[in-house]
């Protein structure tokens, strides 16, 4: 280097002689202190040493996080997703022993992160799982024209839903106060590798870790940490599963402990405005369209629609056409058409819709600090009449179909089902629903119900007040309502017919009878 900064060793040394017994007292005294090497530690004259100060002084840095096993702080900065518990930095290539200066818009501040978690080599990999570059994504035909599946492509992607699903389930289960997120981030890795699959996320574009988990004001892409869980948190958990050359893609916010009114108010309103797109749902619909049912009932309630993020094409690639944005007087192109798969995923926040990015790149939150939610579902079209969510709980309404209209008449209930072809196959699923003071209210799902069953009530009838009911139930012990204690609260309720396609997927007809057993 040119210039006093470049006398970083001392004058003698950089000429090769031996510094003189005379010049012991001219050595730096903070390197005495640390008892580093006398080469780059004496110096000539007092004027030396002051002009090589600012360049001098990290070799000091660089002993102390050498002493706490955190290596040089240029080596924070330069590489090291295997570098464990730093903050990251520029998008999960960077990261730093100190907590990044940033006007925090709430009262969430980023932890420490653990180091990337490994994939075994025999797991089917993303092209951008070694080096955290996508290759085909970016300059893909799929990016500008929406795919039309093949059945062997929709084939795999039900897999892929599927494992997707039980992972989050998996996720759900440790969701209590104490538990960090990091911890959650584990449980989804594990789980993931466990049924053959890869986390979608883990090394996307340099994401470090293996799903997304967003608390309190954090809108989406939040990155687990060292933060532990507390009372009163809500925490979305976003699980990609990249299985068999395809992604099944899906999340659900979750309660943490005792969540007050407004933030119960959010998470209902914003898996409402998720079932209310869906029921939209069919071929001939613009995709603009889902944005204006989802900005009407958010803005009813009170609350705002977040415009920076939206849905996407999904299937051999993670991101592709088409767009769907959740809020209203958008400019979404296209139209919905059997053999396409897409996600919706509302975020809704309780202030603004507007958002900031922390210093990691990733975590978005809104701008005034208050609260945001979101629910995400993975969908198919398969035929002019249906679409079909990939990986959804049963407890959830997921199904649109317009082959029956609900004042039907002079049909049979099991022609109506024929005409619908619906597969009479019923599997079994648990899963946890939802949080209480305790921790993560576990619970079966309805699903496991279906087999002993009299009837299912209010799916469609009462908008999604049997979701919320099923979720927040009055039973602290065991949170869910039992299939009797159903019927005897609707029992003067139009009844819904209920039965189960192989993809787990609940269809529901809305008809004016009280069905007496679940078809086998």
């Amino acid at each position: 280097m040119d210039g006093d900064g470049g006398r970083t060793l001392t004058c003698l040394i950089s000429t090769g002689l031996s510094p003189a017994p005379s010049h012991q007292s001219r050595r730096c005294p903070k390197c005495v202190e640390l008892k580093l090497p006398r080469e780059g530690a004496a110096f000539c004259t007092q004027d030396c040493f002051k002009s090589s100060w600012s360049t001098h002084k990290s070799v000091h840095l660089k002993e102390k996080l050498s002493a706490l096993g955190l290596g040089a702080p240029g080596e924070q900065n330069s590489a090291s997703p295997n570098d464990g518990w730093l903050y990251c930095l520029k998008k999960g290539q960077a990261r730093t022993p100190k907590l990044p200066h940033f006007d925090w818009t709430g009262s969430l501040r980023p932890y420490p992160i653990s180091r990337r978690r490994a994939v075994p080599a025999d797991i089917d990999q993303p092209d951008w799982a070694i080096d955290g570059i996508p290759k085909i994504e970016p300059n893909s035909d799929l990016q500008h024209v929406v795919e039309i599946k093949t059945p062997e492509l929709i084939d795999r992607m039900r897999e892929a839903c599927r494992i997707a699903r039980q992972v989050l389930d998996a996720a759900a289960r440790v969701v209590r106060p104490g538990v960090t997120t990091d911890e959650i981030d584990d449980v989804v890795h594990e789980a993931t590798i466990a049924a053959g699959g890869y986390p979608s996320p883990l090394n996307y574009h340099f994401f470090p870790k293996s799903c997304c988990t967003s608390i309190n004001e954090v809108i989406c892409h939040g990155i687990p940490d060292a933060r532990k869980l507390e009372d009163g948190d809500i925490v979305n958990v976003d699980v990609t599963v990249y299985y068999k050359g395809v992604h099944g893609d899906l999340n659900e916010t979750f309660f943490v402990g005792n969540v007050d009114e407004v933030s119960r108010q959010l998470v209902q309103c914003t898996y409402e405005c998720l079932e209310k797109a869906i029921a939209i749902v069919k071929p001939g619909v613009r995709f603009r369209e889902i944005g204006e049912v989802i900005n009407r009932h958010a803005s009813m309630a009170g609350f705002s629609v977040v415009k920076s993020y939206c849905g996407h094409g999904i299937g051999e690639l993670f991101h592709c056409a088409p767009n769907i944005p959740h809020y209203s007087r958008n400019k979404a192109v296209g139209v919905m058409k059997a053999g396409q798969t897409y996600t919706i995923e509302p975020m809704i926040n309780a202030g603004v819709w507007r958002d900031r990015m922390w210093p990691d790149g990733w975590t978005a939150v809104t701008v005034d600090g208050k609260r945001s939610a979101q629910f995400e579902h993975t969908l198919l079209h398969t035929s002019s009449t249906h679409c079909l969510a990939l990986n959804p709980n049963i407890s959830k309404v997921v199904l649109k179909t317009n082959l029956c209209s609900a004042n039907s008449e002079g049909s049979e209930p099991q022609e109506k089902m024929k005409n619908c072809n619906l597969l009479r196959h019923c599997q079994k699923s648990a899963g946890p629903l939802s949080g209480d003071g305790n921790g993560c209210r576990s619970s079966h799902s309805a699903l496991a119900f279906i087999p002993q069953c009299v009837s299912l009530a209010k799916f469609i009838t009462c908008g999604s007040k049997f979701w919320w009911e099923l979720k927040t139930g009055p039973d602290s012990a065991s949170n869910f309502y039992t299939i009797s204690d159903i019927a005897k609260r609707y029992a003067s309720v139009p009844f819904l017919h209920c039965c189960i396609c192989n993809l787990l997927i609940l269809e529901i007809l809305v008809s004016h009878f009280i069905c007496d057993k679940v078809l086998n």
